[in-house]
């Protein structure tokens, strides 16, 4: 997908922005990863992280700061484009003033960079609509479902090719933990250019409440990065576990596929308790009609007045209750 994100501050702080424009919660689970190519993973090698940056420049283009660059021709941001191409245009207000938009393409992955001049920080506009609307603050309160793009919350299908890079020995799994890039330095200080593909991934395999209604997309994220680590044997696993994993999603895929009854089954039980419901109903509304007179409850009962030296005898004697009183009679005639 293509968006815009700072170069100047840390990865850190890049990954909340992001997440909060994606609708992510708990973007601490995250982390941002280089795009290592496949020869380069099959030889263990290990990805330099500190290398000289020389941002590249094309014809119609003049350096304006370090990793930033100003076209001739007027810049308009990109909406999210799973295909790999350029997204259709957004409105001018989306463009950024001197800078050049930061863009990628991959999916499930994020962005590319580009910076303001040296000493200028980006404002609220440099980030508004980089994904084609506009983030609310608190998006854990009051979501809708338009809130989330679609494209996020249901990847495409896509079948695993052989130049897919797939671990054969430890060291190979070794490699692919070597391109986490350092949270506490800028994209720019870790030899990030512009126009360079990196990935948006989960780094501990710990996570907070998940929520379907609020993380549709961490959701889907989490499902594709898990999907992929056992179809490419990144992780260790049985057969078992990966067959169970393929059925839970099967399971979930006919579940949402399969509509809804428009008038669900009801079993015996409740057909009996409703009956039963509307007996009561029905006879408590008759009693309350015929009611002409004040209720009271007559029984013969024994007693006692608890003494605290001798032996304590019951006496029997005709209770009343009325209204809000409780009298006694040594008989009914009484």
């Amino acid at each position: 997908l293509d968006a815009r994100l700072d170069f100047s501050v840390p990865v850190l702080k890049v990954t909340q922005k992001l997440c909060q424009e994606l609708g992510i919660r708990h973007p601490e689970e995250l982390s941002i990863k280089r795009d290592i190519p496949t020869d380069i993973l099959r030889k263990g090698a290990h990805v330099e992280a500190d290398q000289h940056i020389q941002p590249y420049m094309k014809p119609g283009e003049e350096s304006i700061g370090p990793g930033t660059l100003r076209t001739a021709k007027p810049i308009r941001a990109s909406t999210m484009n799973l295909s790999g191409g350029r997204g259709s245009p957004v409105s001018g207000a989306a463009a950024m003033g001197p800078g050049h938009p930061f863009n990628a393409s991959e999916i499930g992955t994020l962005p590319k960079p580009g910076t303001l001049p040296r000493g200028m920080s980006p404002g609220p506009a440099a980030y508004r609509e980089a994904l084609g609307r506009t983030p609310e603050p608190g998006f854990s309160e009051g979501l809708e479902d338009d809130f989330f793009d679609h494209s996020l919350i249901n990847s495409p299908k896509i079948v695993p090719s052989r130049d897919s890079f797939k671990p054969q020995n430890y060291l190979e799994k070794a490699a692919l933990n070597r391109g986490w890039l350092d949270s506490s330095r800028s994209l720019m200080e870790q030899s990030i250019f512009e126009g360079e593909t990196v990935l948006l991934r989960f780094k501990f395999a710990t996570f907070f409440d998940i929520n379907l209604k609020y993380d549709p997309v961490r959701i889907n994220q989490l499902y594709e990065q898990a999907k992929w680590s056992i179809l490419l044997e990144e992780v260790e696993h049985t057969e078992e576990e990966a067959a169970l994993f393929a059925a839970l999603q099967l399971q979930a895929t006919l579940q949402r596929d399969t509509p809804e009854r428009e008038s669900p089954e009801r079993d015996e039980v409740d057909v009996m308790l409703d009956e039963l419901e509307q007996t009561l109903d029905a006879a408590a509304s008759i009693s309350r009609r015929e009611l002409t007179y004040v209720p009271e409850l007559t029984e013969y009962l024994k007693y006692v007045k608890p003494k605290k030296l001798g032996f304590n005898n019951f006496k029997r004697a005709y209770f009343t209750f009325r209204d809000l009183y409780l009298s006694y009679y040594n008989s009914a005639q009484d």
